[in-house]
């Protein structure tokens, strides 16, 4: 029988809570928090988006 490998507690890039990750790229601590991850990183993309938008514009 294979035994699977414990991974170790992290801290929620979120939210700061401690876990345990259930798979290793996991950054966040539960469905609710990955939403709001993407809503930061999307508005972020946008916001650079944007930016470069102007500076092309703008020569």
């Amino acid at each position: 029988m294979k035994q699977s490998r414990k991974l170790p507690k992290r801290k929620c890039h979120l939210c700061g809570s401690e876990f345990e990750k259930l798979r290793p790229l996991q950054i966040v601590c539960s469905p609710a928090c990955a939403i709001a991850l993407n809503k930061q990183n999307r508005e972020a993309a946008n916001k650079k988006h944007k930016r470069q938008q102007s500076g092309e514009n703008a020569q």
